[in-house]
């Protein structure tokens, strides 16, 4: 397994920060041309922090729709953070200084990368604080750059995060029961995307763990214990895979609030400010109801498992829908690409950086050839 150490595990934490950065970008931007005010986006940034609900709210108020239902779907979006906080419960800490603040950086990328490290606690921190930093930072430029933020899409960074979620997930799923766990809720999550609101798929996933089995081998490590080579994801994507915190990427064209009329009347006030308020709220509830939770419960070393395969099962899952699909449809070649490209550089075990580089330039170039 892979320690956090100076030179490669800095490297990989900004790698994924960086690409997490741009993502936030495109929020910022997205959110000054729906016209939500600059103060609410950075709020939203700083208060959620959590890439797919945000895109999500934005959108739909932007387009006029109630900012209860935004919310609502946010929160089924962000539901899975309540599993995520029971396995990673040990790994954040249990005093309360550190489960409050900890929660609020328990986003997919976080939680994936911590997973795949070494030295858990160190790792889960350090990404936390890095993404939380570069998504914010990104939100500003996106609000100051406006129109003139590309389309990450342009730069193939909706492939980069599910491809470097996955060189973050391969040494996990070397253990039997994690693959058989992993490959169920990826293919439960798939069949689930067109039928579903964003999110629920995610959590259909978990029905994968009715294929763990009685228990692991003997001696097979837990899944996500040994080292994967570099991180990640994506957004994450995150992602995102998206991309950005908890992996959500912007919405294509065409979705609600990505060209927002010009004669529409703001609707930023505080109707916007109640929703993210009670998008934050309710998010951080469930990120700190899973840390809090753990602590409660007398788990057998057969639970602890389960627990470890529960997070597995949701990332898979994210990864899966991430990589394939979009709007509850088929995601295209360029980005499906860019990921089996990214997928088989992480096999090799090709430093995490190569991993995102080569799965985000493979689709930015099929793009360029006129792949979808």
């Amino acid at each position: 397994m892979r320690s956090l150490n100076r030179t490669n595990g800095l490297r990989d934490v900004l790698a994924l920060a960086s690409a997490v950065g741009v993502v936030g970008a495109s929020f910022g931007a997205l959110a000054a041309a729906a016209g939500i005010p600059p103060a609410l986006t950075i709020g939203m940034s700083l208060l959620v922090f959590a890439g797919g609900s945000q895109f999500l709210v934005v959108s739909v108020v932007a387009a006029g729709g109630s900012p209860v239902a935004a919310v609502v779907a946010g929160l089924l979006i962000n539901a899975r953070h309540l599993p995520f906080g029971l396995a990673m419960a040990p790994v954040v800490g249990r005093s309360w200084p550190r489960r409050l603040l900890g929660a609020h950086i328990l986003i997919d990328e976080s939680v994936a990368f911590a997973r795949g490290r070494e030295e858990r606690g160190r790792a889960y921190w350090t990404s936390g604080i890095a993404l939380f930093v570069f998504w914010n930072v990104g939100t500003v430029v996106g609000l100051v750059g406006g129109s003139a933020v590309p389309d990450t899409d342009g730069f193939g960074i909706d492939a980069a995060f599910p491809a470097a979620l996955l060189a973050l997930l391969f040494p996990g799923l070397r253990a039997a029961d994690a693959r058989r766990v992993g490959l169920t809720a990826a293919a439960l999550a798939l069949v689930a995307t067109p039928f579903l609101s964003p999110g629920l798929p995610v959590l259909v996933g978990l029905l994968g763990l009715v294929v763990a089995g009685r228990a692991p081998a003997a001696g097979t490590p837990a899944a996500g214990t040994r080292g994967a080579g570099p991180s990640t994801a994506g957004p994450s994507s995150a992602g995102p895979s998206s991309a950005g915190p908890s992996s959500a990427g912007p919405p294509a064209a065409g979705t609600p609030g990505a060209d927002r009329p010009a004669d529409r009347p703001d609707r930023g006030g505080v109707v916007n400010w109640a929703a993210v308020l009670a998008l934050a709220a309710g998010t951080y509830l469930m990120r700190l109801s899973g840390l809090a939770l753990r602590d409660r419960m007398t788990l057998t070393p057969r639970v602890e498992r389960l627990l470890d395969l529960g997070a597995t099962a949701l990332l898979v899952a994210l990864l899966a829908t991430a990589a394939l699909t979009q709007d509850g449809g088929f995601a295209g070649w360029a980005r499906t690409g860019g990921v089996a490209v990214g997928a088989l550089a992480a096999w090799r075990r090709v430093p995490f950086v190569l991993v995102v580089v080569l799965a985000a330039a493979t689709t930015a170039g099929l793009r360029l050839l006129g792949v979808p």
